[in-house]
């Protein structure tokens, strides 16, 4: 008769390898942050590799730590260019984030910084007094994010990503689905006869959701026996980053795959698509007569005389309130599993994409 023992590993067990006293392993297991970076870091690490699991607290617990005021850091980084994407994104993340807060009793402090100012936010002299003096127990960070950011803060304290995902960077992270939603609109303008589609996206190459939606148009395109051609994509300079001549450019190199019959465009996020449609209405084509345009998001329609974009709707308020719970289980367990949630979206039809006429139906070739 054989028999399988199991070993469990304790904080006296990770002290003793470590050289550390059992207090200080109980107190970074328990989600404090008072510890230096390193020390936390070897702590975490290790209890990940031994399959420590730190039991949640009990009802009694709980119970006893009323009096105590658990705070959670929110870091938004807001764009440096006046695109409506961002903010609307971040109002709705937040919009959850508040409610599970309520929930669960937790009080949140917001930051909002630029680009820039993440850049360096892993430093002590660039963070807010409540991160830098240990007052918070964890963050919830949205936004694109540099990976040395994120990475520093990570070992700081217990943090979770909103919507943006780095995969170098151990740290969990919840958002949205986009690679299968980018496979949903390529199958809805198949669907509608399309059988040249194009993508137009932006030049952010650490952005994951923009990574991840070119990945899902990849994707369908091979699923559905669609020839993929790199001339089909066409990038745009970032926003910040753009000048009207590059914004000429690629709409100019998004005509010229028009004028070869690439019909249907995905457009990467729903600013860029509409500002697509007021080109090519500018070049006499008809939106969709002659022209497919959809893409992600659900924007507000900027102009009355712009149809609306068959898009992407997000639940956003869930998502924030998913990260929410997600960073609360991240600071009672601080050596568990990374997690990556992802959130389905649903698409919308809009009078920016209809069926593919034939030519004696009255489809025009454009000039």
């Amino acid at each position: 008769m054989s028999c399988i023992c199991l070993i469990m590993v304790t904080q006296d067990k990770i002290a003793v390898e470590l050289n550390l006293s059992k207090s200080t392993v109980s107190r970074i297991l328990s989600g404090k942050s008072v510890f230096e970076d390193e020390t936390r870091a070897r702590v975490l690490a290790l209890a990940s590799k031994l399959g420590y699991r730190h039991l949640r607290p009990t009802v009694r617990e709980r119970s006893s730590r009323k009096s105590q005021t658990t705070l959670v850091g929110v870091i938004i980084e807001e764009a440096a260019n006046a695109s409506p994407v961002v903010p609307v994104v971040a109002t709705r993340a937040l919009r959850g984030i508040s409610e599970a807060s309520r929930m669960d009793e937790i009080a949140i402090h917001v930051d909002y910084f630029t680009e820039r100012e993440t850049a360096v936010l892993h430093l002590p002299e660039h963070q807010p007094a409540l991160l830098r003096k240990g007052r918070l127990m964890g963050l919830l960070l949205h936004g694109k994010m540099n990976v040395t950011t994120i990475e520093r803060l990570s070992k700081q304290l217990p943090c979770v990503r909103v919507n943006d995902r780095e995969p170098e960077v151990a740290v969990d992270c919840v958002g949205q689905n986009d690679s299968d939603a980018a496979e949903a609109l390529v199958r809805h303008l198949h669907s509608l006869g399309q059988n040249r589609i194009g993508f137009l996206t932006e030049a952010h190459q650490h952005h994951w959701p923009y990574r991840a939606r070119l990945a899902g148009y990849w994707l369908a395109l091979g699923r559905l026996g669609i020839a993929y051609h790199p001339e089909f994509v066409v990038e745009r300079q970032a926003s910040e980053l753009e000048t009207p001549a590059d914004r000429e450019a690629a709409h100019a190199k998004v005509l010229e795959q028009v004028r070869k019959g690439v019909k249907g465009w995905i457009c990467v996020h729903d600013d860029l698509g509409y500002r697509l449609v007021r080109y090519l209405q500018n070049q006499g084509l008809r939106v969709p007569q002659d022209v497919a345009v959809c893409g992600f998001d659900n924007l507000a329609v900027p102009d009355k005389d712009l149809p609306r974009l068959t898009t992407i709707d997000w639940p956003f308020e869930d998502i924030g309130a998913a990260a929410m719970r997600r960073l609360l289980r991240r600071i009672i367990e601080p050596a568990g599993a990374q997690v990556y949630m992802m959130f389905n979206g649903r698409l919308i039809p809009g009078p920016s994409t209809a069926p593919d006429l034939p030519a004696s139906a009255g489809e025009r070739t454009p000039n």
